[in-house]
């Protein structure tokens, strides 16, 4: 089983399986419009490393189809370094907790990645 959390702000999206494109696509339908409204952000361009369900068909198709700029990198750009040392870092944190339940994964991870 594999579950991934994304969180900003108050919200907190719990993943609950392999993420792939039809998943990413869905998290972007459902929160990307909201989030950059609570952020206050009228114009956004998004960065994204050159993972397969980043560059799928389907996300390409999204982002044109809702008129998202994207920050253009190339394959294993050491601009998106910043992206790995946040996720090891996450990751470090997280490993002092014990996860046998998504309630307790969710509940730890808003103490983790609180951003307020």
């Amino acid at each position: 089983m594999e579950m991934f959390l994304i969180s900003w702000s108050r919200k907190t999206l719990l993943i609950d399986g392999i993420m792939d494109a039809f998943a990413y696509v869905d998290v972007l339908a459902n929160n990307l419009s909201a989030f950059a409204d609570e952020m206050g952000l009228e114009v956004f361009i998004i960065q994204q490393d050159n993972d397969p369900k980043n560059t799928s068909k389907l996300s390409k198709v999204y982002f044109k189809n809702k008129d998202v700029d994207l920050l253009l990198c190339p394959s294993k750009s050491s601009d998106l370094k910043a992206n790995k040392i946040l996720w090891v870092l996450i990751k470090d944190e997280l490993s002092s907790f014990v996860f046998n339940t998504k309630a307790k994964l969710k509940a730890n991870g808003n103490i983790v990645l609180d951003t307020t």
